[in-house]
């Protein structure tokens, strides 16, 4: 009866001492796992993007009426130059230079925005719900058009 129960305590202190080993290790792939430091060493450029998109994020929550009403009026002083100067063909070059760009910003913004979105759920109806209650335009560029305004060409 002896060898037995020496026989089980033996088995017991065996299974403990495999139990402890793997608990330690899952305990180190955790905290492998969640520590921020090593993801962002292996994947840098995805911590870029985060940054990146965490800082659109806050910008466009904490935009004030003020810089609304500047870029809505830098906006209108702009429209109103272009609609008076004579289009010289410097002027359609820089016209369609500034649509290449606003096309490829506009891209851009709705690629981020859609990817963000498909990561963070519930992320796009925050977004939607906060660009519907700005005032300025904030989300034009995230509701991207295919067909980018054109140059006046003759």
């Amino acid at each position: 009866m002896d060898k037995e129960a020496d026989i089980i305590k033996d088995h017991i202190d065996q299974e403990r001492n495999q139990l402890t080993e793997k608990l330690r290790e899952l305990e180190s792939r955790v905290k492998n796992v969640t520590d921020v430091r090593e993801q962002y060493n292996k994947y840098p450029l995805i911590g870029v993007g985060l940054a990146f998109a965490g800082g659109v994020l806050l910008s466009s929550m904490i935009r004030t009426d003020k810089s609304a009403s500047a870029t809505r009026e830098f906006k209108e002083e702009l429209s109103r130059r272009r609609q008076s100067s004579a289009l010289t063909p410097f002027s359609k070059l820089s016209n369609t230079l500034e649509n290449v760009v606003e096309a490829f910003v506009g891209l851009a913004s709705a690629k981020i925005s859609s990817v963000i979105a498909d990561a963070v759920p519930g992320f796009r109806e925050q977004y939607e719900r906060i660009e519907k209650k700005s005032s300025a335009p904030v989300g034009e560029a995230a509701v991207f058009s295919s067909t980018p305004r054109r140059a006046p060409f003759r």
